[in-house]
C-alpha cells in the first residue's frame, strides 16, 4: 500500500516546481525585446508561457502588460545586467499598469531614451511604412483626407499626422480655442505619445482637428504638428487662436515658435491641475490639497478679479503653518494668466470654458 503522507508530499512539491518562476526565461525575454521592442506576440507568447507557471493564462492583454512594463524597465535601468526576482515577478503581472509604475518617466536622460527608443521602433518596424503607404492610399482615394510625416535627419520618420475633412471643417469653423494633451499611452501597443488637438464649438462638444502618433512628446513636437496641420488647410492659421490650454508640458515657448505671444495666452488644463498636478507629493500633496482645494477651484473658475483674489486670501490662511506649500500657491496667484478664470472670460468667444 503506498504511503498516503508520502504521496501527497510529492504532489506538493510537483506543485511548488509549477508554482516558480523562471528567471533565467524571463531575463531571456526582457533581452530580446531591449534589441527588438516589437518582436511579434506569437513569438514573445511562448517566452512568456515558459517562464511562468503552467496553470498561468497568458492572454493578449498579459503580453501586452508585459511588453510595456520591459519597456519602461529598459528605460529605468539601462546598465542592470539581469532581472531580479523581485523584479521578474513586478514585470509578468498579469494586472494593467498604474501611475506608479510611471513614476520617474518625467526625468529628462529618461525621456531622452524614450524618444530614442521609440524613434528605432518606429524605423524598424515594418508597421510604420505600411502606416505611411497606407496613408498614401487614403490620400488618393478619401475626398478631403490628407496626412505629414515628419523625417529624421536620417530620413527615419519621427512623426505621423492626418486630417480628414470634417477635421479641416472643425478647424475653420471653430479654431479659436484649442485643448492640447498628449499622452494616452496607455491605449496602444507600445506606449506611443498620441497627440490630438481638441476644439470647442458653439454647440459646447468638442472635435478632433488632427490626430498624431510620435516619437517625442516635446514643444518641437507640438510646433511640427501645428506647422502641418497649416500646410495641410492654409485657410486657418495659428494667429486665429485666442486661447490654449494644456498640461504644465507646454510652455510659452511653443506660443513664441508660433509667434503668438501676443494674440493667444497659454492656460492650465483644469482636469489636469486637479487630477495630475497638486495632488502629487512634489506639489501641494494631498493633504494641503485637500485642505484648500475648493479655494483652488473658485480662484480657477472665478468669473472676476474679486473672486479671484478672495479666494487665495482664503487658501493662504491655511496654509500659514505650510510655508512650502504657501509658496506655491503664491506663485499661483502671481500668474493669472495660466490660472484664472476670470481671464479667459475677458476673452470675446471664450465659450465659458476654464
Amino acid at each position: 500500500m503506498y504511503d498516503v503522507t508520502y504521496v501527497l508530499l510529492n504532489c506538493y512539491k510537483n506543485c511548488r516546481g509549477h508554482e516558480k518562476l523562471d528567471l533565467s526565461t524571463v531575463n531571456t525575454a526582457v533581452e530580446v525585446l531591449k534589441t527588438n521592442p516589437c518582436l511579434p506576440t506569437r513569438v514573445l507568447r511562448p517566452l512568456l508561457k515558459n517562464a511562468l507557471p503552467a496553470t498561468t493564462h497568458i492572454s493578449g492583454k498579459h503580453v501586452d502588460y508585459f511588453r510595456r512594463r520591459v519597456a519602461l524597465y529598459h528605460l529605468k535601468n539601462r546598465d542592470a545586467p539581469m532581472v531580479t526576482a523581485a523584479e521578474g515577478r513586478s514585470l509578468t503581472k498579469t494586472s494593467n499598469m498604474d501611475k506608479s509604475e510611471y513614476i520617474g518617466m518625467n526625468d529628462p536622460i529618461i525621456q531622452f531614451f524614450l524618444n530614442e527608443m521609440y524613434a528605432k521602433v518606429m524605423e524598424q518596424d515594418s508597421n510604420t511604412w505600411s502606416a505611411i503607404q497606407f496613408l498614401k492610399e487614403c490620400k488618393d482615394t478619401v475626398e478631403g483626407f490628407d496626412y505629414r510625416v515628419l523625417y529624421s535627419a536620417q530620413g527615419v520618420p519621427t512623426a505621423l499626422l492626418y486630417m480628414i475633412a470634417r477635421m479641416r471643417y472643425c478647424l475653420l469653423r471653430y479654431g479659436n480655442i484649442m485643448f492640447l494633451d498628449g499622452q494616452k499611452r496607455r491605449y496602444n501597443k507600445m506606449n506611443w505619445p498620441y497627440i490630438g488637438p481638441i476644439i470647442k464649438n458653439s454647440n459646447n462638444g468638442i472635435s478632433v482637428v488632427s490626430e498624431a502618433i510620435v516619437t517625442s512628446e516635446d514643444i518641437d513636437t507640438y510646433t511640427w504638428i501645428f506647422k502641418a496641420m497649416v500646410s495641410i488647410e492654409p485657410r486657418w492659421s495659428p494667429s486665429k487662436l485666442q486661447i490654449i490650454y494644456a498640461d504644465g508640458l507646454i510652455t510659452t515657448r511653443l506660443l513664441k515658435n508660433l509667434n503668438i505671444e501676443n494674440s493667444c495666452i497659454l492656460h492650465g488644463d483644469y482636469y489636469h491641475l486637479f487630477k495630475e498636478n497638486w495632488p502629487n507629493d512634489d506639489n501641494f500633496g494631498i493633504v494641503a490639497y485637500r485642505l484648500i482645494k475648493s479655494y483652488l477651484s473658485s480662484m480657477l473658475l472665478s468669473t472676476t478679479k474679486s473672486e479671484w483674489d478672495i479666494a487665495f486670501h482664503s487658501a493662504s490662511e491655511l496654509l500659514v503653518d505650510l510655508p512650502t506649500k504657501l509658496e506655491l500657491l503664491n506663485k499661483i496667484h502671481n500668474n493669472p494668466s495660466y490660472y484664472a478664470g476670470y481671464i479667459t472670460r475677458l476673452i470675446v468667444g471664450n465659450l465659458s470654458c476654464n
